[in-house]
C-alpha cells in the first residue's frame, strides 16, 4: 500500500512539474513575442548575442529562479542572458552589445546615468544568480529539452553558422588581448555601441 501511494504521488509530481514547466514556457514565448525583446533579436541578425542554445539557457535560469509570472519582464530577459553569456561565450563584445537593450528605459530611451545603471544592472544579476541557487551550468541535453515543449516556435530557428562560429574563434583570440576583461572598468563607448551585426 505504502509503495502505490509513493508510486501516486510521483506521479502526481511529475505531473504537475510537468504542467508548470509548460506553463513557463509559453510566458517566455510570449514574453519575446509581445516586447521589444523581438526587435533586439531581429537585430541580432547573425545570433552573436543571442542564438537559441544562449535562449534555451535563458528560459531555463527563469525555470531555475522559479520566477513569479510579473516577474517574466524584459529586465528578467537580459539578466538572464548576460549570466548565460557569462557561463558559456567568449565573445565580450557581443555581451557587452546587450547593454544598450538591457539598460534602455521602458519607453525605448538611451539610459541617462550610464554608470549607475550598469552596477544596478550587474547587482540584479548576482540576485539572480543567488535566487538560482548559483546553478548557471545547463547542458546541451537539457536546452534540447526544453527547446521541446514548443519545438515549432521561431525561436528555435536561431541557430549559428559554422563560417560563423569560426570568425568567433578567431575574434575571442584577438580579444583575449585586448582590454575587454573587467565588467566594472568597462567603457562608456563599449556600453553605449551594440556590435554592428549588420554585416
Amino acid at each position: 500500500l505504502n509503495h502505490q501511494i509513493l508510486l501516486k504521488y510521483k506521479e502526481n509530481f511529475h505531473q504537475n512539474s510537468t504542467l508548470k514547466l509548460r506553463r513557463s514556457v509559453a510566458l517566455f514565448l510570449h514574453l519575446i513575442d509581445n516586447s521589444s525583446i523581438s526587435d533586439f533579436l531581429q537585430y541580432d541578425r547573425h545570433f552573436r548575442h543571442a542564438d537559441k542554445y544562449l535562449l534555451a539557457m535563458t528560459l531555463i535560469y527563469f525555470w531555475r529562479a522559479k520566477l513569479r509570472e510579473h516577474h517574466y519582464t524584459k529586465d528578467s530577459f537580459y539578466l538572464a542572458l548576460w549570466l548565460a553569456h557569462d557561463s558559456v561565450e567568449e565573445d565580450l563584445r557581443a555581451k557587452y552589445g546587450l547593454l544598450p537593450w538591457a539598460l534602455q528605459t521602458n519607453d525605448g530611451r538611451p539610459s541617462v546615468d550610464l554608470k549607475n545603471d550598469f552596477k544596478r544592472f550587474l547587482s540584479k544579476k548576482n540576485d539572480l544568480w543567488t535566487r538560482m541557487g548559483f546553478r548557471a551550468r545547463v547542458t546541451k541535453d537539457e536546452c534540447d529539452e526544453i527547446m521541446l515543449v514548443q519545438p515549432n516556435h521561431w525561436l528555435w530557428q536561431r541557430e549559428r553558422s559554422t563560417d560563423y562560429n569560426k570568425k568567433m574563434a578567431l575574434l575571442n583570440r584577438k580579444q583575449k588581448n585586448g582590454t575587454f576583461n573587467s565588467e566594472d572598468s568597462c567603457s562608456s563607448t563599449l556600453l553605449m555601441s551594440p556590435v554592428d551585426d549588420t554585416k
